[in-house]
């Protein structure tokens, strides 16, 4: 694949478009990732709006068309996250092992539901812990083994919502994938920032879709006649007065002029009877919001997604750690408990004793003088 250029224009719609030449390859794994997020804040609360379509991608870079996926997820009584970027990849190897971005954070939920207390700074770290450590594990035991391909694990998350003081606040994180000369995956974490909502109208973005929103929030004065986007070109404070119903027109109509701009050409010049180009849509579908106002969720709008696989594995990583025996006559060094428990191994080095391989996943591991014979 060869991405001849982009092309912007000046203004509020920020034009995301990509000429791509495609050769002719065999179909691969498909790997999907999302498009645009748009969260808007202000002291009558919060409000975030994402399109539906996820793009589907090939191993070999070549678009595979879109399907509807579910980018806005309802964290508790008070708090709501988008994701934009990674969507989710094949581990054909691994299916007991949760493969997307969805799964991660019906994850997070799960294991604190029952945590009362979570202060709206602790939500976030928790939830960088776990997409760091899972998408390391995805990457790794994905087989990732073309720089390209680490772009595809690439992930925005807006987390927004109400703090225990009552406070709403806006933070959002990024990773971009990185590989190693040695072939080791790694997410590597380029932002994380946390405001509160206060006097005027706070915002994040994040998608391919989010030049086009950011533009049309700056110059809001070329959009001014335009349904949903009017009341916030006229407004002198740049929308810190605008309503909760106002919040959400702006963010859909963001999110539609998203949908408008962004495209991607896709030329076949050595596939007849294709045509010679297509045009990849790559925001758009129906679109999911959320109104977080007084204090609690509510409202979410979504349309209807089709069931994930159940995941009946629970795991733990093991990272960079090394086990020794020091000599000791009959020492297991690892032994997994209980049955339904996986142990991952990233790295590190066993050495000197014992270890019971079943139930575990070893990825880059030294093995030192072990043995599994029990």
């Amino acid at each position: 694949m060869l991405k001849l250029g982009m092309t912007r224009c000046r203004g509020p719609a920020t034009l995301a478009v990509v000429l791509v030449l495609v050769a002719h390859a065999d179909d691969g794994r498909l790997f999907a990732r999302g498009t645009v997020n748009i969260v808007l804040a202000n002291r009558s609360g919060l409000v975030a709006v994402t399109d539906s379509y996820q793009t589907l991608q090939r191993e070999d870079g070549r678009y595979a068309g879109t399907i509807l996926g579910q980018k806005l997820f309802v964290l508790d009584q008070t708090t709501v996250c988008t994701i934009a970027g990674f969507a989710s990849a094949p581990l054909r190897k691994f299916p007991e092992f949760m493969n997307s971005a969805a799964e991660i954070v019906e994850e997070f939920v799960e294991e604190t539901r029952a945590r009362h207390g979570l202060t709206f700074h602790q939500k976030l770290m928790t939830l960088v812990y776990l997409f760091q450590r899972d998408l390391e594990l995805m990457g790794n035991l994905g087989d990732i083994h073309a720089q390209g391909l680490a772009d595809v694990y690439g992930l925005e998350l807006i987390l927004a919502g109400y703090d225990l003081d009552g406070v709403p606040k806006l933070s959002k994180f990024a990773f971009r994938g990185d590989l190693s000369p040695s072939g080791v995956f790694v997410p590597t974490l380029t932002q994380v920032s946390e405001r509160v909502a206060g006097q005027g109208l706070i915002h994040e973005t994040a998608g391919i879709g989010a030049s086009a929103v950011e533009n049309i929030l700056a110059h809001p004065g070329q959009l001014g006649d335009e349904p949903g986007i009017a009341q916030y070109a006229r407004s002198p404070d740049r929308g810190a007065t605008l309503n909760p119903a106002e919040l959400e027109r702006l963010g859909r109509a963001l999110a539609s002029h998203s949908a408008l701009v962004s495209r991607v050409y896709v030329v076949h010049p050595f596939l007849p009877g294709r045509g010679f180009v297509d045009v990849m849509q790559l925001v758009g579908g129906p679109q999911q919001v959320a109104s977080v106002f007084g204090g609690k969720v509510e409202s979410v709008v979504q349309p209807t997604f089709a069931e994930r696989p159940a995941r009946t594995k629970r795991f733990h990583i093991w990272q960079d750690m090394t086990f020794d025996g020091n000599g000791v006559q009959g020492i297991v060094l690892f032994y997994v408990m209980p049955a339904d428990l996986i142990a991952v191994h990233i790295r590190g080095e066993l050495r000197n004793g014992t270890v019971v391989l079943d139930n575990g996943y070893y990825s880059g591991v030294k093995f030192s003088h072990c043995r599994d014979d029990l």
